[in-house]
């Protein structure tokens, strides 16, 4: 990880050194998916200094809003349009599966405890009787969580970084106290890491929460229906102190949620 972020920041003090204008947004995108392909699968993406994976983040953009889509619109679904555009985007959704198939085909040929990973967290737990890695019905299982957890954790904290970062530029004053409170933590850049000394920035942690509030990194509709155990026993559906019908979902986006004044 360490490694990936050296490289963003080498690619951004080049481009100040020159002057050139950088568009954030790719340059998060590639970060962050590199960084989600470590922590998923110990696997090195190299999509900021390599153009073959760099399609990746794009794909899996398309993937979570064509998924946004149909959540919040679920009846679409009724007249065939998901299967209409996954047709129309084939060629991208099959190069998209068949890289992340290759990156689980190559991690499950090594020692579940090769690298530390979710892979290895993972399999660990459902092969706990198993001195092996996981049979091929439990590796389904873990495609299954790959499909989410790289673009989850990738595209999330890349919308995340990039609102900081444009924001920071709108703000000099802003701008000025952060960096005087990473200065004064920090001796030097390779010292920042997780810790006590990262906690206490908390101008850092203010200026991460207000770019989450203003641009938020997701745009899901987190559907809420009531409970089996709730019906039988006669409780009523309650959601923020409103009675809610028997049969009724209810779901707020998380925009609205985050621009909430309580």
């Amino acid at each position: 990880m360490h490694a990936e972020t050296s490289i963003f920041l080498r690619q951004l003090l080049a481009a100040a050194d020159t002057r050139t204008i950088v568009n954030m947004t790719p340059v998060c995108e590639r970060l962050v998916t590199d960084v989600s392909g470590l922590l998923a699968f110990g696997h090195a993406l190299k999509t900021q200094v390599k153009d073959d994976n760099r399609f990746l983040p794009r794909a899996m953009m398309g993937r979570l809003t064509l998924a946004n889509v149909f959540v919040a619109w679920p009846s679409l679904s009724k007249i065939g349009l998901p299967k209409l555009v996954i047709w129309w985007n084939k060629a991208k959704f099959d190069a998209f599966r068949a890289l992340l198939m290759r990156i689980i085909g190559t991690r499950v040929a090594l020692p579940r405890d090769a690298k530390y990973d979710f892979y290895s967290i993972a399999s660990t737990e459902v092969g706990k009787d198993r001195e092996h890695s996981p049979t091929s019905e439990n590796t389904r299982e873990l495609w299954g969580e790959a499909t989410f957890l790289v673009p989850a954790g990738g595209m999330t904290t890349s919308g995340l970084l990039t609102a900081v970062l444009f924001y920071l530029s709108s703000h000099p004053a802003v701008y000025e106290r952060l960096a005087l409170e990473i200065r004064r933590a920090f001796p030097n850049g390779k010292a920042i890491q997780r810790g006590s000394l990262l906690t206490s920035c908390t101008y850092l942690r203010a200026v991460i929460d207000e770019a989450l509030r203003h641009s938020v990194p997701t745009t899901s509709m987190p559907w809420r229906e009531e409970e089996d155990s709730s019906a039988s026993t006669g409780e009523p559906f309650a959601v923020d102190g409103h009675i809610i019908p028997r049969g009724t979902m209810v779901v707020v986006n998380t925009y609205c949620i985050m621009h909430n004044p309580e």
